[in-house]
């Protein structure tokens, strides 16, 4: 399947640093663009949860019991009706 995208009122200096980029790789601009979404979609769908890190490197593998954010008491704020 294919798709189109149209990118109006690209500035100048953007494109022509894509045109030179292109080059370079010896690719259209095009594929470059389509090699620079690809990258960054990648990277997103990769990108590792702050929680994670923490678990993996002081959680029970290394001795220590991280409890979950719902044991520290968190309630939401309720305010007052506004008084008139």
């Amino acid at each position: 399947m294919s798709s189109t995208i149209t990118v109006r009122g690209l500035p100048a200096d953007d494109k022509s640093w894509l045109r030179r980029e292109a080059q370079q790789l010896g690719c259209s601009m095009e594929a470059l663009v389509r090699r620079i979404i690809r990258e960054r979609r990648e990277r997103a769908q990769h990108s590792v949860l702050p929680s994670e890190v923490a678990r993996r490197h002081f959680g029970a593998a290394h001795g220590v019991d991280l409890t979950s954010h719902r044991g520290y008491g968190y309630r939401p704020l309720t305010l007052p009706p506004a008084e008139e």
